[in-house]
Order: C-alpha cells, then structure tokens, then sequence
C-alpha cells in the first residue's frame, strides 16, 4: 500500500537557523547505529526471525481487523478483513501478489515485484545491513514542528528507491515513504513500546495523497520470533466455487450487442433484470451503479477511490448474491459500486447496470469473437485454444492486460482495454519520453471514463501493430495535460481500445498470462472516424448535448452554439437514434450532407453538415 509524504515547513526564524547552523552532521554508518540501538540493538535486530502484528484498521469508514507477518530479511504478508472487504497482500521473496474479496489471486507486475521487495525490506529492518545490493545514502535534516529528523534514502537493487526518516531525538523511524507506478506510499509510525527487546510502533498511518486515501492501524498484539507457517506465503488462491456454467458444460457462448464501439451483455442481478452489461477487461474489479445497487437494496460500504482514464473517482463496496448470463451464473460476488456518471452513460449512450470487469473474466478464459458478436467464457483449467489463434506474452499483474505494441515502430506496454471505444491512446509520459507527437496534424478530442475526461490529441500514425499484426494510417491519441489516471501513469504507455480490438478476434487467457488472437474480416478496413467536428454527450435526463465543436470542422464551420440540444438527425430523433446511431451516421462518407436539428436558447434551428475526415 502506498502512503502521502509530511507537508515540509522551511524556518526563517533567526533561532532556528543558529540551531540548524549549529547541528551536528552525522555519517550513515553512525545515523543507522543510533537508530539499531533505539530499535533494540544489534543482538536482537541480527536475530530477528519474524514478526506478527494483529491490528484494528479503519478506512473509507469502515473498521476491521489487520494481521501482518514479516519474515526478515524479505518477506511479509498483510490480511486485511473490514466488511466485505478481505484482502491478502504479500511479498513472498520473489512475487508480490494479492488476493481479493473473491479469492482471486493476483500476481504483481515488474513494478508492483519491485515497490514490494522495498517495503518488504524496510519491514523487515534489512536497511540497517546495507552492503552492494542495498545501498544507504544520507539526504539532509529536516525539521518540523519542533521535531528534527534525519532522511535516508534507501537504494536496493532490484526494488525501487525509498525516503526513511529518522526521529534525531528518540533515533526510532518516524516516516518512509516510495513512489512507484505513478502513487506516493507512506507510512508514519508512533507509539513505540518494547517487545522482547524490539522497539515496535502501535500506530501506523498509511497514505496514498494522490487518491486522498488512508489506513489507520492501531497494533494490539505483537509476537516477535515465535512461530509463522511458511504456507502462507505459497501463491494460492482461496477455495472458491463461486460460478456455474449452466448444463454442466466447460463453456458458455453468449452473444453480445456492439454499439458506440462497446460490447453489451444482456443480465440479470439477484434475479432482477434484464439489465445492460458492459464487457471491460480494462477495469480492475467489476462495477455496479450505485443507485441500482440501492434499489436492489444492497448496502454498499465504505468510500475508497479507483483509478481511471481521467484520473480518481469514488466508490464503495456491496456484495451480490447472484449475477447471471445466458449460462453462466456468478455467486457471492464483492463488487464495486459507482455513481452512473463512472459508468459511461453519459459518453457510451446507454445505461450500464454492471460492468464485467477483472474478477469475473479472469475466472475463465475469456473468448471474444467480434467476428460473429460473441464472447465465450471458457472453463480455465485445461483450457486449450480453437484452432487459428497466434499466442502473445501479456502480464495481469495489475489486474488488466498488458502487451507489447507499437506505434510507428516505437514499442510500449498497452493495456487492452475492451471498456474503451478509442483506437490506441498514448499516455503523457510515453510521449514525452519518444517525441510522438512532434510534426503531426492534430486536432483536439477527448477521452472518457471513470475519473472524467483526458484531453486527446488525435492524429495519424503510418501504421501500428500487435505482435505480427501491421495496420496502416492508424488513428492515434494523445494524451494533453494528464496530471491523474492511467494516461499519466509510468506505468503503462497507453490503452489499445475497440477501433483497433474489433479487428481480430482474442482469448484472454488470465491463468496462461497470455492473450491470443486472429485476424478477422474487418482487419483490412480503415480506422473509423466521426466527421461532423461536434462533441456529443448523454445529459442524466437523457438528452443529447453539444459540449463543444472541433476547430475547422463541418460543426464549427456551421456555427453550433456549444450547449445546444441535438433533436434531430437526418430527421430521426436523436433520444431514439441514441449516442451510437448518431456516431455511425456521422462516419458516413465523405461529403455526405446530413441535416441536423437544434435547440439553443428557446429556439430550434436547423444546419447542414457536410461530412470531412479532418484528421
């Protein structure tokens, strides 16, 4: 987990300076003496073998249990249990992996493997031996509230750098704090009290300011050097029996709606429905909408932030006893709820009951043929690939697939996100980094999602691929200011979205950690793009609004009041044609003329757009 850093005051006060000026400068070997000795001396600390700490833990509003194993020099585990909320984390000395509320078992990515070797390390102490493959330097004093300390970075090898504080008065770590995939973690520690000769801290304050979240742990219990069952850091899942595929079949086909570029499932929750599914291997949990989730009167609990597109949003947790498709019922489920706003009505044109997201697909192996408009989910065990298909390295570590592609033959991780109707969208620091966007024709968009909407960039690249896969004068995004969210992550260099996935038909093979695909008949044809110039989005009373119009489009050149209402298109209502009808009318030919009427202040008006590919 990942915490805030202090806010850091500089003195300009005449005393604090003589004080400063006056203070005693100290080598590394000397600060992490001092601090061996406070923390309980070298006997103890070169013996330490393991450590457990029982916890009460609040966060987001709820109150639970925690339970943390260390085993020095670089393993720990940490069970969470608050409500429906109960999650296993651990460093296993090799992985970090994680268990959710389901039983799912994941397994972290280069990133994660790295930031959990460190905080591994630094629960275990390991920092106080440095030798070649931990490395300690001194960074400087600093003081707040009349308190000095003394920071340290911590550099390991094969992890990734941290920032330790040092009390100078009670020589006991106060604060660490790490930076990996684009989150500050922090921990600030208090209330030390000796056990067995271990100088331990009762309460830890774990931050992430970035999604303003926090844990607050108050230790209750501590065994140091007593006996911990090296079972718990196997990789195994839970025991769970959570799904049925109906008539006992190893399969379960089930034919899906294409509209606005995103896949629709028909369902059913708790025996309530139809409702309108939305297919998302780019979303870490699956989601339900908040208000939905009321009226089947499941209490959701909690407030905790998701990332997203547009950066953080909030949600809480419920648990559904039942979700069901045309043969296939999951059970049990803890699922996140959000408010429909997260949940793409407003840009996807219809209203998303649920979205079907990682803990429910990495159950199986999950086949979507675009070719024929169906998704088969796939008992995972023994599972073998139909005939056809070219296999490809992906990593789930963050619970969404990630794979090598290329824009212009410059490669990067891409997650593929089948909740996105975009082509290929390059994160800010991808860009940055390769100079992509220098010299292109650019026109400005934007991309939507949970967390808001990203500013895009949207022009066109000579050719993109996925594995063997080439495909030419590919629409490209960029993303413009990202300062939250996926596209401003280093973690990831972009999402390949539905304008290039519906080209093939794949199987994401989440226990293989490989995706496969193949071609399908609509590999060859052009990259799709609206050519009307305006910005359309679902208000939550159901009308059609022009947010704003493209520079130098048919729109603009039409002179479109942003915030007019679309009724009419072609002289169908625009409520009936929806957001993905009035899209495919607006990807017709170029120099098509299509009529469109309007409400602007009171007053209908009408226009004549003249279709363009303006990028």
């Amino acid at each position: 987990m990942r915490f805030s850093s202090f806010v850091k005051f500089v003195s300009v006060g005449a005393f604090l300076w003589a004080v400063c000026a006056l203070a005693q400068t100290y080598r590394v070997d000397q600060i992490l003496s001092k601090h061996m000795k406070a923390m309980g001396g070298s006997a103890v600390i070169s013996h330490l073998a393991s450590v457990v700490r029982e916890a009460r833990v609040e966060a987001g509003g709820l109150k639970g249990t925690s339970t943390t194993w260390i085993l020095p020099p670089n393993r720990t585990r940490n069970r969470i249990k608050m409500g429906v909320l109960d999650q296993t984390s651990c460093f296993d000395g090799e992985y970090q992996w994680t268990i959710d509320a389901n039983g799912v078992l994941s397994i972290g990515d280069e990133e994660a493997r790295k930031a959990g070797l460190t905080e591994a390390l630094i629960d275990g102490l390991s920092y106080m031996f440095p030798d070649s493959t931990l490395r300690v330097r001194y960074l400087g004093r600093e003081g707040e509230l009349g308190r000095s300390f003394l920071v340290l970075q911590m550099l390991p090898g094969d992890g990734v750098p941290a920032k330790l504080w040092i009390d100078e008065q009670t020589w006991l770590l106060a604060k660490t704090e790490l930076t990996s995939g684009g989150l500050t973690a922090i921990r600030e520690y208090s209330d030390y009290s000796k056990v067995e000769g271990l100088m331990v801290p009762h309460r830890i304050r774990m931050q992430i300011p970035q999604m303003q979240q926090g844990f607050d742990f108050f230790v209750h219990t501590v065994k140091v050097n007593g006996y911990v069952d090296e079972r718990l850091f196997l990789r195994k899942e839970r025991p769970v029996h959570d799904y049925v595929i109906a008539a006992g079949k190893k399969t379960a086909p089930i034919g899906f709606e294409f509209l606005n570029d995103h896949i629709y499932l028909k369902g059913f929750i708790n025996g309530e429905g139809p409702f309108d599914f939305l297919l998302d291997s780019g979303a870490g949990a699956s989601v339900i909408d908040e208000g939905l989730a009321k009226r089947l009167h499941l209490a959701p609990v909690g407030e905790f932030k998701a990332t997203g597109v547009g950066g953080f949003a909030g949600m809480s947790l419920v648990q559904v006893d039942s979700i069901n498709l045309e043969g296939l019922g999951l059970y049990g489920q803890v699922i996140v709820a959000m408010g429909p706003s997260e949940l793409l009505t407003r840009y996807a044109g219809l209203p998303v009951a649920l979205i079907l997201g990682y803990d429910c697909l990495s159950r199986f192996a999950t086949e979507i043929r675009f070719s024929d408009a169906t998704v088969t989910f796939h008992e995972a065990e023994g599972f073998a690939a139909p005939a056809g298909y070219s296999f490809l390295s992906c990593s789930f570590g963050s619970r969404v697939p990630v794979l090598q592609a290329s824009v212009e033959d410059v490669r990067g991780r891409f997650i593929l996100d089948t909740g996105s109707g975009s082509s290929i969208d390059c994160s800010e620091p991808f860009i940055k980094r390769t100079g992509l966007k220098k010299g292109r024709r650019l026109f400005e968009s934007e991309l939507h999602g949970v967390g808001g909407p990203v500013k895009i960039l949207v022009g066109r690249a000579k050719h993109i691929s996925i594995g063997p896969y080439l495909m030419e004068d590919a629409l490209v995004g960029f993303a413009e200011d990202a300062r939250s969210g996926v596209l401003s992550s280093e973690e990831y260099d972009g999402i390949i979205g539905n304008e290039v996935l519906r080209r093939f038909d794949l199987i994401f093979d989440y226990a293989g950690e490989r995706v496969a695909i193949k071609p399908n008949p609509s590999f060859e044809e052009p990259f799709r793009t609206a050519k009307s110039g305006m910005i359309l989005e679902l208000s939550e009373d159901g009308r059609i609004i022009v947010t704003r119009n493209v520079p130098y489009t048919p729109a603009d050149e039409a002179q479109i009041e942003p915030g007019s209402q679309l009724l009419e298109v072609d002289g169908f209502k625009a409520r009936e044609l929806g957001l993905g009808g009035i899209r495919e009318i607006m990807r017709g030919p170029d120099g098509t003329e299509v009529q469109v009427k309007l409400l602007y202040n009171n007053e209908v008006r009408a226009a004549t757009l003249k279709l363009r590919t303006y990028y």
